[in-house]
């Protein structure tokens, strides 16, 4: 007959030894692991590359100083103006899949008063109500601050795997793939087909929406800067993305906007810049004044 640890065969004190030495090892492993911080933190999903951004808003917005840093709010394409590109003060919060909508909801339930925000809206898509649960949820909130081991950097393979990549120069820089390029032309180009005027609708309820949070980040007195993402000129010229941008141009005229047609920057797939332009447009966000 097979034998196990949780058979009446065990006694009591073994159990508290089990369970206290686990106890002790994820004590140590807390205290060990809990000044880590990767210059770079590469996620295995998109999903643990968005938690692990609204982790790390939670967890550091009480031990900085907001309003000597800058904020980018945005989806997939701001996401990939990394913090380390910029030499002032940044955090991004720009959520793959998502929008400057679920950033901004972020800074106001936070209350953080920063000194600018870059605002990318050249994706709008819906409030994220899945990385909204890290800050509304008050059990998470407490987790998150206080239970750093839980956090996604803090788990044994993330920092396995980031220590490598840091320590030997191991990077996983994207390359330009004319097959990946040609893909992502003909993937907007269907989106831009499948346009209608539902979807416009759509569109135009979130600017309201976006407009409200721009309002009461203004009254508080955040500097809001603009984002418009560089993209392919053969993707920027769709009819989508014609109709989105005059929308917000018309929309926030009064706002200072940056970015825009920049033919001498490499995308991707006609959306996403490349590690390279995106240093470059980093720079030129850095450098306005």
């Amino acid at each position: 007959m097979s034998s196990s640890i949780f058979s009446s065969d065990v006694s009591p004190r073994i159990l508290i030894k089990i369970f206290g030495t686990s106890l002790l090892l994820l004590v140590v492993y807390g205290f060990t692991t809990r000044k880590i911080e990767f210059k770079t933190f590469t996620a295995q999903s998109q999903f643990q590359e968005n938690k692990y951004k609204g982790e790390r808003f939670i967890s550091r917005i009480n031990t900085i100083s907001t309003s000597e840093y800058n904020a980018i709010v945005g989806s997939s394409l701001s996401a990939l103006l990394k913090e380390e590109y910029f030499s002032t003060h940044t955090i991004n919060i720009a959520f793959a899949g998502g929008s400057s909508l679920t950033g901004l909801e972020y800074v106001i339930r936070s209350g953080s008063l920063f000194k600018k925000i870059f605002i990318d809206a050249t994706v709008l898509r819906p409030i994220d109500h899945e990385m909204m649960s890290l800050i509304e949820d008050s059990t998470e909130y407490w987790r998150i601050q206080n239970l750093l081991l839980t956090n996604v950097d803090h788990q044994p393979m993330s920092i396995l795997t980031n220590f490598i990549k840091e320590k030997f120069g191991v990077a996983s820089k994207r390359q330009f793939d004319p097959k990946q390029f040609k893909q992502g032309l003909l993937d907007q180009k269907q989106a831009d087909a499948d346009f209608n005027q539902g979807q416009r609708k759509d569109f135009l309820n979130r600017l309201k929406i976006l407009k409200d949070k721009i309002l009461l980040l203004e009254d508080r007195g955040i500097e809001v800067v603009m984002l418009e993402m560089p993209l392919d000129p053969q993707v920027s010229s769709l009819s989508m993305f014609k109709f989105q941008r005059e929308a917000l141009r018309n929309e926030f005229k009064k706002e200072v906007w940056i970015g825009g047609d920049r033919p001498q920057l490499q995308t991707l797939d006609g959306l996403h810049l490349s590690v390279d332009s995106a240093m470059l447009f980093a720079r030129e966000i850095e450098g306005l004044k």
